[in-house]
């Protein structure tokens, strides 16, 4: 039994020696990756953008919410508008407002954000897959992971696929899996030299199945946490290129018109900012996809968000 239990010993020792001699090599050939708390690569390369950022605490606006918050928002035009370089964007792909709210939480504690602008389209309100560990999420910002963080089983595998991915992607600005966030986080989606996907492009339309209830709901808790915590909260629904609105049928524009009345009752019962920027036309030539936009129209979107909480509406629920 004894002879047993030192071979097991030893066999242990050899395959973290093993492990751990792999996670070296791999790691001196690619970059080391982010912390593996999500299943999301953009996710856990946020946390560690976050983590190192110089912006701690205080911090005047924060954007938050998927995609259409990294990319559509522009971090000179927000920093330019309100007047302050206190501006963070903790948006990664696919977190929607379950997501959001949870994270919401851990910010507000971290930051202490006086607005937060969520930009939003319907595709936020599918069903959650971020899977997002919270806990370690919050460690991690806080107090820091283990070194052998990697090494445990079920983060080792993800650790050496995402140390290859995010070196391909941290410097990249031609295609839609960017990492090269700005200085405050943003990704800008430069026009010349980016790779279009058709499919992308083109989209799939609306269905009346699109959308989760769930999701709603915590849009819900989320304005009634931004008005319960004294901050401003801007929500803006995002542009969709003109040439997919032409060619949508009646039911997937009133799927849309639908979700958009939807989001903006949640939002202002609690007397915070809507903008819904599908009140004006959109040129296909901003656009990447169906909705997510280049440097140009994130310039344009930003600027349009600007100027829209200047109107009469907007000063009196004194966001200016």
């Amino acid at each position: 039994m004894k002879l047993f239990l030192k071979k097991l010993i030893l066999f242990s020792l050899g395959l973290i020696g093993l492990l751990f001699s792999v996670q070296i090599i791999w790691f001196n050939t690619y970059s080391t990756p982010p912390p593996t708390v999500s299943k999301n690569l953009c996710f856990n390369t946020k946390a560690m953008f976050l983590k190192h950022h110089q912006l701690q605490s205080d911090v005047e606006i924060l954007a938050i919410g998927s995609s259409m918050s990294l990319i559509n928002l522009n971090s000179n035009s927000i920093k330019k508008h309100f007047k302050t370089d206190r501006f963070i964007n903790t948006a990664a792909w696919g977190i929607g407002m379950l997501e959001t709210y949870q994270l919401i939480e851990i910010y507000q504690k971290k930051y202490q954000p006086k607005t937060i602008i969520i930009a939003s389209n319907i595709a936020d309100f599918r069903k959650p897959s971020t899977n997002i560990n919270y806990t370690a999420f919050e460690q991690y910002l806080t107090e820091g992971l283990s070194p052998f963080n990697h090494l445990r089983a079920n983060n080792f595998a993800q650790a050496i696929a995402e140390a290859q991915h995010y070196d391909w992607y941290k410097d990249d600005s031609t295609h839609y899996t960017s990492l090269n966030f700005d200085a405050s986080g943003g990704v800008n989606y430069h026009k010349e030299g980016f790779n279009i996907d058709s499919a992308r492009w083109n989209g799939s339309g609306f269905k009346s199945d699109f959308m989760v209830g769930i999701q709603y709901v915590y849009l819900d808790s989320i304005s009634r946490y931004c008005k319960e915590h004294s901050i401003k909260l801007i929500f803006a629904q995002t542009p969709i290129r003109n040439g997919l609105m032409l060619k949508l049928n009646q039911d997937e524009k009133q799927i849309l018109n639908n979700h958009i009345d939807k989001v903006k009752s949640i939002v202002t019962a609690y007397k915070l900012a809507f903008i819904n920027s599908n009140n004006r036309t959109w040129p296909d030539s901003l656009f990447v996809d169906i909705s997510h936009l280049n440097k140009e129209g994130s310039l344009l979107f930003t600027d349009y968000l600007a100027q829209q909480l200047n109107v009469d509406h907007f000063k009196q629920l004194k966001f200016k």
